[in-house]
Formats: structure tokens, sequence, C-alpha cells
């Protein structure tokens, strides 16, 4: 939708959202650096931008937050896209267990 004012300016509208998600890592048992950007969800998968790209192969595992969340690449799509599966660590009284979202 577009407003326009008396100058001739236009004022685009939209309802789209954007998932403001960008998280910083490791690769699990080489300590590289790694970033995503999560951009949605695809059933119980997550579409990812990685930085850098190369690093993410499938079955690629990446830790986060001092490895309370993981995370592992499921595909490379062909626009260089990742999906990935995120697991949390979570602790109780009983032993680590492991969620995966």
């Amino acid at each position: 939708m577009c407003i326009r004012d008396s100058k001739g300016d236009c004022l685009v509208l939209n309802n789209s959202k954007v998932l403001p998600a960008r998280i910083y890592g490791t690769v699990e048992g080489l300590e590289s650096k790694i970033e995503f950007l999560i951009l949605n969800q695809v059933n119980d998968l997550w579409e990812v931008m990685v930085k850098p790209g190369k690093k993410a192969k499938v079955g690629t595992k990446f830790s986060f937050g001092y490895g309370i969340l993981k995370a592992e690449v499921k595909e490379v799509l062909d626009s260089g896209n990742r999906l990935v599966k995120f697991c949390l660590l979570y602790t109780s009284d009983a032993a680590d267990d492991m969620q995966c979202v």
C-alpha cells in the first residue's frame, strides 16, 4: 500500500514480519566462531543464514551460549541457507537432558 502526500512522496506500508534473531557461537570441536541469522521455522527445523557458510556443512554441530543451545545442520538449501535443528540443554536434579526445538 502506498500513501502519497502533497509533495509526491510515497510512504509504503506492509504487514510483513521479521524474526530479528542473530546469534553467535562456535563450531563444536574447532571453537571457530560462527554467526547465525535465523530466518523462519520450517516444520521442526529452522532456516538460517550462516557466516561463514563454508563451516556449515551437513552434520556440522554448533554451540551457543556456553553450550546451553546446540544446533546441527540438516540440509543445505539451493539459496545457500541451511536448515538446522536446535537443541536446548537444561540441567535437572536427575541428569543433564537435551530438549530439541
